[in-house]
């Protein structure tokens, strides 16, 4: 039998948790007129931090997904599942946004709206992944035979022609002009979801066998170090000069954050013997049967908890970690009972 790689059970709850650590810091950073300098300031720290979540999940996906051999039923399977998953939990938020939000929907008109927006906004991330789910076959067979010389073409191509360019639209934007770009590159800068889906199969395949791994993780530190800094300091310094919360450089196209979210990777891919050490090992194998289902729920327990609890009141260097620990336990609880459930199990 294959030995169980608890590197892919790391990212993948350590995304799960860093998820409800970017909506708290966010609740925070909305919050900017009636924080304190320095509670901002954490804020920022945490969302910077934080931010690595998604483009992990997507990585470990293409880890996962794009070296696999094309199977017809579990294509078809896969697609279905999600798609249902999807259509359950925006249901399931239509009924508490109108029971706790008493936000009244015009149907039938929304329920076409939201074939391509989410009921509530952390159902977004559902629709990049099934999109790319769709294109998996084609993404498969592209990659099956590719050089390395083409992977490390890929790398600089994404990273110049989403970040880069990305960066260059925020520098014109400060000068008033506006650049819209109407013929994206296909792939490389057209969907920048599927270039992290892709970026992690490329730097899994590259590190894993790897006998000296020293430099590489050094390397890896520098760079999230520094990108972090960058994030962090740049951000605080613009929200303070606007006199409002700045959210650009934590955009996931950012080259900070495709840097930072590479370098947490291949991080956590290296030393996953030293993170992952007896009880931590059997408390990673409790929680990743519920990970999905917690990351789909825990919003309901954000809102309870936001409208309920003076959270800015609570400085965010402490009162991030401390609420975001709370939502996880709740949810995490919440979801092994739902588990428990016959007829509802399969909705996470």
């Amino acid at each position: 039998m294959k030995e169980r790689n608890y590197a892919f059970d790391f990212i993948r709850v350590i995304s799960m948790l860093l998820v409800i650590v970017i909506h708290l810091s966010n609740y925070y950073c909305r919050g900017f007129s009636n924080l304190s300098n320095i509670s901002y300031l954490g804020a920022v720290i945490w969302n910077a931090l934080a931010r690595v979540a998604v483009p992990l999940f997507f990585m470990l996906s293409g880890v996962l997904l794009i070296n696999k051999e094309h199977n017809k039923d579990k294509y078809k399977e896969r697609i279905i599942k999600y798609t249902l998953i999807l259509i359950i939990w925006s249901v399931i938020y239509y009924v508490w946004h109108y029971l706790f939000h008493n936000i009244k929907f015009n149907l039938p008109k929304d329920i076409f709206i939201h074939l391509f927006q989410p009921v509530s906004r952390h159902l977004w991330f559902m629709y990049p992944l099934i999109g790319i789910y769709i294109i998996l076959p084609f993404i498969q067979s592209m990659f099956k035979n590719i050089t390395k010389q083409l992977e490390n073409l890929f790398l600089y191509l994404w990273i110049i022609s989403s970040g880069g360019v990305y960066i260059l639209r925020l520098i014109l934007s400060m000068f008033k002009y506006k650049v819209d770009i109407i013929y994206p590159i296909p792939i490389v800068q057209a969907t920048y979801y599927l270039g992290y889906f892709i970026a992690g199969y490329i730097i899994y395949n590259r590190i894993k066998d790897l006998k000296d791994t020293k430099k590489v993780s050094q390397y890896s530190l520098i760079t999230l170090i520094l990108t972090s800094l960058i994030t962090i300091i740049l951000t605080y310094i613009i929200s303070v000069i606007n006199g409002g919360y700045y959210t650009s450089l934590f955009a996931y196209r950012s080259p900070l954050m495709m840097l930072s979210s590479m370098a947490v990777f291949i991080l956590s891919v290296i030393h996953k013997d030293t993170l992952l050490k007896g009880k931590a090992v059997t408390i990673l194998k409790k929680i990743v049967p519920y990970s999905f289902g917690i990351y789909l729920i825990h919003i309901i327990f954000f809102n309870l908890l936001t409208n309920n609890i003076k959270v800015l009141n609570v400085i965010s260097f402490i009162g991030i970690p401390i609420f975001s620990l709370l939502i996880f336990i709740i949810s995490y609880i919440a979801c092994v009972i739902i588990k428990k459930i016959p007829i509802l199990k399969r909705i996470i």
